[in-house]
């Protein structure tokens, strides 16, 4: 039998460093949790385990990223308030408390987000006009 490989761990985008280990949070949008953390350099980091719930996934980096708070989550504008990246998420890394059931169409995605350098100081996010 084969040694089993170790899968690589996956790495932040905004400072190349390897995350920790997702854990099971409940400071998220979604009612039911998901598997999320945080990464040194202070970007979260949320697992779209079906690849299918980008949208879900984005509302609970958004709500995460503002320590829980949903309505300052659901401020903050991609590409002004916050940097956000998506990468394939090998199955191989996940917890193994999950399951690793296999469909070959599910492929899991991770979702990166971080506060534009103008926002890193708080989670305020700029007013918009007409709100």
């Amino acid at each position: 039998m084969r040694p089993r490989r170790k899968a690589p761990r996956p790495t932040c985008p905004f400072c190349a460093e390897e995350i920790p280990t997702p854990e099971l949070r409940f400071d998220v949008y979604s009612s039911e949790g998901c598997l999320a953390g945080r990464c040194d350099c202070g970007a979260a980091f949320v697992i779209d385990e079906t690849g299918k719930s980008g949208g879900v996934a984005v509302v609970d980096l958004q709500t995460l990223i503002c320590d829980g708070d949903i309505t300052q989550g659901m401020k903050l504008e991609t590409g002004r308030d916050i940097e956000i990246e998506t990468h394939p998420f090998p199955r191989r890394a996940m917890p193994s408390s999950l399951p690793r059931g296999g469909y070959s169409h599910i492929t899991p995605k991770i979702w990166f987000g971080k506060l534009s350098s103008q926002n890193a100081e708080g989670h305020e996010a700029p007013a918009r006009q007409g709100a």
